[in-house]
């Protein structure tokens, strides 16, 4: 086991480097072991402060700090912290460093190497110049001239690099050779070990490290509840959303965000298994195991999917929309948002043929996506809610009035009308709504009438015009 309590390891490199990777390596690996740790990954506290920290230097700098305290102020009570940050800027990284006393381990890979991986395709939207600011492109990143630790990824596998780290900490005296070290990860939020000691003085520090009202808000009532000084009437500790994108799961979740007690989580996924609408179990036991959670994501039907949701929860959401709708929803949400990888390509096209690209993208992805999940729907009613958008656009409190139901949440008619009243909105302006960072879509019920030409219709009847039928938005082909 640990030895040593309180020690900080921090990854820099730059992205795409590995970093995560190999914090989830280790995290997999060493998981039985005994001691107390801390995962601190950038990207994460970054969601956190709900989009106040930039990219300038000083937003930079700034973050480093914020990250840095936070992993001091765990080393302080006996946590162990592992960070996996970019922090681009020597000097800033190594000040940091020597305030906290922390190892300085430097994930290596040669920029050509990680524009390769490019997991998330930002390095290529930032050579399209669609992101600015971005660590490797117009942003240096200056590597440690003496780390502690070199790991180089693009020679040596993340098990490889995992096998170097572990020895690295063995012969620091810091792990034990035949158990490893930290084998229950603590939830990176809200900071279960910390506020056990020091929830007043947790939550002063968070608000003057900038984090939001939200997540100060969401830290306290779950201290309170931690501390069994607060106590909410609900069976079930997750109330989980599985959602065809831009079907109104965003507005779903904040609707059931407003029931006392639960909250809209940050979900954090080092298994990257999200990226492809998969699902592990992480993302369920990285939640805070004593409070109430929201949990939104697009996970589409598989066995293995489907055994993960029913380990950690009895009852879930599964959402959808007309998929002709959506797939007008989709065109024009790309159309508006440059960062998107088919942004060029439908400003080069007609409208006609942009649309027809995207139903043919919902074909690929969507069109079994709602078909497997209904038919699970159907054979699991006990265990399993449909909810259309359509439903939830036209009568907001019958719906939320059934899911509450479902779930034997009890409410009285205060919340229920304020969860009629808090209606989705369609931006007139799309491309302002996502500057802002907004996630709304183009929402209105029956849109596709007015885009589709017959062309349209014939593809996407038989694509999914049974589909639609077996759904019950058509009765028949004949539309």
């Amino acid at each position: 086991m640990l030895k040593h309590s309180g020690s900080i390891i921090w990854l820099t490199g730059l992205p795409a480097s590995g970093k995560t990777t190999i914090a989830s390596a280790l995290y997999r690996r060493l998981k039985k072991g005994g001691a107390k740790l801390q995962v601190l990954d950038g990207d994460v506290i970054r969601a956190l402060n709900a989009g106040t920290i930039g990219f300038t230097r000083e937003d930079r700098d700034r973050h480093v700090l914020q990250v840095a305290n936070t992993a001091k102020m765990f080393a302080d009570h006996g946590i162990i912290s592992i960070v996996a940050l970019i922090a681009p800027y020597r000097d800033t990284r190594e000040a940091a460093l020597k305030k906290i006393g922390g190892l300085e381990i430097f994930v290596d890979a040669p920029i050509e190497v990680c524009k390769a991986r490019d997991p998330k395709g930002l390095y290529a939207k930032a050579l399209r110049g669609q992101i600015s600011n971005f660590t490797g492109i117009d942003d240096p990143y200056e590597p440690p001239l003496t780390p502690d630790l070199h790991l180089r990824t693009e020679l040596e596998s993340e098990e490889e690099s995992c096998e170097r780290l572990f020895d690295f900490l063995s012969r620091l005296g810091l792990v034990d050779d035949e158990s490893g070290f930290f084998a229950e990860v603590t939830r990176p939020y809200p900071f279960e070990r910390l506020l056990s000691r020091y929830p007043l003085s947790s939550l002063l520090l968070l608000k003057r490290m900038g984090f939001s009202k939200r997540a100060c808000k969401a830290f306290l009532d779950d201290s309170l509840q931690f501390f069994h000084l607060r106590r909410y009437p609900y069976d079930r500790k997750v109330l989980f959303v599985a959602g065809l994108p831009k079907s109104g799961t965003t507005w779903m979740s904040k609707l059931l965000g407003m029931i006392p007690g639960y909250y809209e989580r940050t979900i954090y996924d080092p298994s990257r298994m999200m990226m492809f609408h998969d699902i592990s179990s992480m993302v369920f036991e990285l939640m805070p195991a004593y409070a109430h959670s929201v949990m939104k994501l697009h996970t589409k039907y598989s066995t293995e999917n489907f055994e993960v949701i029913k380990d950690y929860v009895d009852k879930f959401i599964i959402m959808y929309r007309d998929l002709r709708d959506m797939t007008v929803s989709r065109y024009f949400h790309v159309v508006n948002d440059e960062s998107h990888r088919h942004y060029q390509l439908y400003h080069q096209m007609s409208q006609e043929d942009g649309i027809l690209h995207s139903i043919n993208i919902t074909g690929q992805a969507y069109v079994s996506w709602v078909k497997d999940w209904h038919e699970m729907a159907q054979a699991h009613p006990e265990m399993i809610i449909e909810v259309r958008y359509e439903e939830l656009n036209a009568d907001a409190r019958g719906t939320m009035n059934k899911v509450l139901s479902f779930f034997n949440i009890a409410a009285d008619n205060g919340l229920l009308e304020r969860m009629a009243a808090t209606q989705l909105k369609t931006p007139v302006n799309l491309k302002e709504s996502l500057s802002r960072g907004d996630t709304k879509r183009k929402g209105i019920v029956g849109d596709w009438r007015n885009l589709f030409t017959q062309k349209h219709k014939d593809y996407f009847k038989e694509m999914a015009g049974q589909l639609l039928i077996d759904l019950g938005y058509e009765h028949d082909l004949n539309w």
